[in-house]
């Protein structure tokens, strides 16, 4: 549009020059006549020619414009949804380590699993669109647009991946989490009233740490860091076993399914150590 704005501004200027050359030339015989004949008829041909190659150009870009704003849509439209599944990868990956709403982080994350194998028909789409734009443009342009597409189909291969991961570590940790005893999350819950009392009379600077604990309940707290001391030293001796290399393909997957149980299981019991140690510094 700018250049035959320009050609328009200028078409007026340029065919008075045209107009009046010949009669110039005319006024002026001999070798000067001669020099302004060949200058008017130089400009004559670049005049004819960029304006032939302006309107080639329109056309082009005519042609052009439809498949390039199809591309460019459905680039756009798959780059927020990658950042969307992105999001929710990231919030099922904290649902993971805190060890909440797993049942629901799970199901979340099948949903997500099937959304991503979905989207796969969505990028072939994109990639047909590419292919009628790259066939209209120069093999510059179409390189850089080959390589935004190489980008887009890295970039859900990794997603996918990735919400491969996620869900595998959220079915290990909901599997880790039914073995859990109820005494364990109990104590989890009791640890964390007894921190939450302790810090308060430590705010009001009413009692020492001391004072507000009972006798009951600092006996059942010396029991509970004796329970996770011997919960620590088994699980020590579970993972000193799986440093034992088998050759056997099911021994290998049992260790490694017992592993990844084990490490969910020791990310529970964190929680519980964590909240001994910080009663234990405002005690």
């Amino acid at each position: 549009k700018l250049l035959q704005r320009l050609l328009t501004d200028r078409r007026r200027s340029v065919n008075s020059m045209l107009l009046e050359g010949p009669r110039l030339v005319e006024a002026h015989p001999g070798e000067e006549g001669e020099q302004a004949k060949v200058k008017l008829s130089t400009l004559t041909q670049k005049w004819e020619t960029l304006q032939l190659q302006a309107e080639k150009r329109r056309v082009n870009l005519e042609l052009i414009l439809p498949k390039a704003q199809q591309f460019q849509d459905g680039v756009e439209l798959l780059q927020q949804w990658l950042i969307s599944v992105e999001q929710t990868l990231a919030e099922l990956r904290n649902a993971e380590r805190v060890m909440m709403h797993l049942s629901e982080a799970t199901d979340k994350a099948k949903a997500v699993v099937d959304e991503i194998q979905a989207q796969t028909a969505e990028l072939v789409k994109i990639q047909k669109s590419a292919d009628n734009l790259m066939e209209a443009i120069s093999e510059e342009e179409a390189q850089q647009v080959q390589e935004k597409m190489d980008s887009l189909r890295i970039r859900c291969s990794v997603l996918s991946l990735s919400s491969l991961d996620v869900l595998q570590r959220l079915e290990q940790a909901l599997e880790a989490s039914s073995r859990c005893t109820s005494s364990q999350e109990d104590l989890h819950l009791w640890l964390g009233r007894i921190e939450r009392e302790l810090l308060g009379a430590a705010g009001a600077q009413t009692h020492s740490g001391d004072a507000v604990l009972c006798a009951a309940e600092k006996q059942r707290l010396e029991q509970a860091v004796v329970k996770e001391m011997a919960w620590f030293n088994n699980t020590a001796l579970s993972l000193e076993k799986l440093k034992t290399t088998d050759l056997d393909p099911k021994v290998i997957a049992d260790q490694l399914n017992e592993q990844k149980i084990l490490a969910v299981e020791i990310l529970q019991h964190k929680f519980n150590i964590e909240k001994m140690v910080k009663i234990a510094e405002i005690l």
